[in-house]
């Protein structure tokens, strides 16, 4: 009986592992996107709490392969550069409520600024330098991924958030990726 169900565990194992053939995954302080790893050696968690809503708390995560230097002014200003980064990610996320929590954040476009009555993401993108002169505005060898659906796990709090993205992106792939290096935290709360 033991060995009958040593067999069965072993392969449930087995079973249960598959390969990610979505060309958009990894862990840690790595991402694979379009076949191509980075290394993050950058994350900032900036509290916008509510730049730009009255019913959630806002935040943005920034990864890079490259310092990241962002300018924010409470309830006016936020925004980021990075210094020659091969790559960067954003994203926009909302918590409802006053208090930034934990828990799945769902893609929604929010195109007509109707805020939905959940936990969601509005922008996620990725940016990935090609010609390596540090911008991102050459069409022919840069590129701008979007989110077109999926979801955002987070877990942890600052500055040890953890982020769980499995997410759709505009060139067709998924992003499956866990960052959980921390971050260093900007509060820019009004």
């Amino acid at each position: 009986m033991k060995k009958l169900i040593f067999t069965f565990i072993l392969a449930a194992s087995i079973l249960s592992c598959s390969s990610d053939d979505s060309g958009s995954s990894t862990n840690g302080n790595q991402i694979n996107v379009n076949g191509s790893n980075y290394s993050i050696t950058d994350a900032k968690a900036v509290d916008n709490f509510n730049f730009y809503s009255e019913t959630h708390s806002e935040f943005n995560f920034v990864l890079a392969s490259a310092p990241i230097d962002v300018t924010a002014t409470p309830g006016s200003v936020y925004g980021f550069t990075t210094d020659n980064a091969k790559f960067a990610l954003n994203l926009s996320i909302a918590a409802l409520g006053t208090t930034f929590q934990n828990g799945v954040y769902q893609y929604d476009e929010n195109f007509g600024f109707e805020e939905p009555n959940f936990n969601f993401f509005d922008g996620l993108t990725i940016y990935i330098d090609g010609n390596q002169d540090g911008l991102y505005n050459n069409p022919q060898q840069d590129n701008v991924l979007v989110a077109t659906g999926g979801t955002v796990t987070v877990s942890g709090t600052a500055p040890n958030y953890v982020l769980a993205f499995d997410v759709e992106m505009s060139n067709g792939q998924n992003l499956t990726f866990t960052y959980n290096q921390g971050f260093d935290y900007i509060d820019n709360r009004n």
